[in-house]
């Protein structure tokens, strides 16, 4: 099963990216794209989370494989649904 990720903002800052992304978790581990080649930073805005301790690594997947643009998430609830903000190029 993969999340289901919808973008809600995709723009661009000078010769930076950013991509608002709203993530409806449908498995415990998953890789989000972010839509750009390297993920700089990003945030996250729970919006109902089940889940309080889910790990969200930044270029790589979520089996920690390196993986320019994605977000390697894990330990999460099926239902977890939340909101992240990243910033890249």
């Amino acid at each position: 099963m993969a999340y289901t990720g919808s973008f809600l903002v995709k723009s661009t800052f000078g010769d930076k990216k950013i991509s608002i992304i709203r993530v409806a978790a449908s498995a415990t581990e998953e890789n989000i794209d972010c839509g750009m080649d390297v993920v700089d930073g990003w945030s996250m805005a729970p919006q109902s989370m089940t889940t309080s301790r889910g790990i969200i690594h930044m270029n790589v997947n979520s089996t920690g494989t390196v993986a320019a643009g994605y977000l390697g998430a894990s330990n999460l609830t099926a239902t977890d649904v939340f909101i992240i903000t990243a910033f890249g190029h």
